[in-house]
């Protein structure tokens, strides 16, 4: 794969009418971009398996794209 090894500099999420996306941009300035269809719902949580159970970080609200 083409972004295998590559590290991450930030993500951002759009949720607009047009074209929802998620876009990872890497630190050599190159991003993976993720378009989704109107109607989409995302729920983040942030967890930690160290002591092999899972531990909630943080847990975001959902965000839901405007289909109006």
């Amino acid at each position: 794969m083409e972004v295998q090894g590559k590290t991450v500099d930030y993500a951002e999420l759009w949720m607009d009418n047009d074209r929802p996306s998620v876009t990872l941009w890497f630190q050599d300035k190159t991003c993976l971009d993720f378009s989704f269809e109107p109607g989409l719902s995302v729920q983040t949580d942030y967890f930690d398996w160290k002591s092999g159970e899972q531990r909630v970080l943080k847990r975001w609200p959902a965000v839901r794209s405007d289909v109006g």
